[in-house]
């Protein structure tokens, strides 16, 4: 699973609690939940309390999920960057390292050949006349 998912999938399941979290609400305020599940006296529908609750709910439900973005993206730029060893160039992928080519492969699907560029093909011609 990509980040991409994961983090459409914490967002989604956010923004389903909040959710419950309303519905739970205006359910209590429209069929009296404490009247049918603990038999207390029925309570006169507030529906200024209902406004205000489910404002304040939305409220913490937009900075939660504005926060909870803005770390995802922060974790997803750490995540980008590529673990390469200084020394030998391979390269660091699922707790070992590899060559590059192996990671190209593994990561991207792609197939390595290899050429010269040309400031090498100057520097071997030069070598190679000394």
């Amino acid at each position: 699973m990509t980040l991409g998912a994961k983090k459409l999938s914490i967002l989604g399941i956010e923004i389903c609690l909040f959710s419950i979290t309303l519905l739970t609400i205006w359910l209590d305020e429209f069929i009296d939940m404490p009247k049918i599940f603990f038999n207390d006296p029925p309570t006169p529908y507030r529906i200024h309390e209902y406004i205000i609750e489910s404002g304040m709910i939305g409220i913490v439900a937009v900075i939660v999920l504005i926060i909870t973005f803005i770390g995802l993206k922060r974790i997803q730029r750490y995540e980008e960057y590529l673990r390469v060893c200084a020394w030998c160039r391979n390269v660091w992928l699922d707790g070992k390292w590899v060559k590059f080519e192996q990671y190209m492969e593994a990561q991207h699907s792609l197939q390595a050949t290899h050429g010269i560029c040309d400031k090498c093909h100057e520097k071997v011609l030069s070598e190679s006349k000394s």
